[in-house]
């Protein structure tokens, strides 16, 4: 951006860790932009924007935090899911690109996020389901390639962040709870209440 000149694109394939072009998780698919507006003037006040490395996201919002969050991959000796989180800090009027953070799994909706301050601290909790994935594996007696579910078993976490004080930094993941709910069921309704979270996990048959 310092070469382009350029103010309103904060960052450019920011959430993809290879050079490779991954047909499941393309990059620069989709812009997004935070636009803020002074409701008795008809021209906006800032504009900030980003690429999301696919078109599925959700929303959420606080008094003085949005989070931006996309379904994507990790690749590292295979891809696994994850969800990918983009914070902006709402001051005043305008949102400010904050902080950036990523948690394994996909979270169902906006009631999935939720925003806490605690001891003048910012921090962010989110809850996900990692489904157990399917792949081509070579069957032990036969040698032949079927679609099979993998070793690995589907999860269900909560994750909690520390927003950092200053803009430009990763989320700081301080606490993880995994293993809620049974194998085999993912999380289907989730509200966060001040210190209390509730979390419903369902296995559809």
């Amino acid at each position: 951006t310092d070469e382009l000149d350029c103010e309103t694109i904060q960052e450019i394939a920011l959430l993809q860790n290879t050079e490779d072009i991954l047909p499941y998780a393309p990059f620069m698919d989709t812009l997004s932009t935070v636009t803020s507006f002074d409701v008795t003037k008809s021209e906006s006040l800032t504009a900030t924007s980003v690429f999301l490395p696919g078109g599925s996201w959700e929303v959420y919002a606080s008094q003085s935090l949005l989070v931006l969050a996309v379904q994507g991959w990790w690749v590292g000796g295979s891809a696994s899911q994850q969800t990918y989180f983009i914070a902006y800090r709402l001051k005043n009027a305008a949102a400010y690109g904050m902080a950036l953070g990523q948690a394994p799994g996909y979270i169902l909706d906006q009631f999935s996020m939720d925003h806490w301050i605690e001891d003048g601290k910012d921090y962010f909790r989110v809850a996900t389901s990692k489904q157990q994935q399917w792949m081509w594996l070579e069957d032990d007696v036969t040698g032949v390639e079927t679609w099979q579910p993998s070793e690995e078993e589907s999860d269900n976490l909560v994750t909690i962040f520390e927003l950092p004080t200053s803009d430009g930094e990763d989320m700081k993941q301080i606490a993880q709870l995994s293993g809620l709910g049974k194998p085999g069921e993912q999380i289907y309704s989730v509200r966060f209440l001040v210190k209390r979270g509730f979390i419903v996990t369902f296995e559809q048959t």
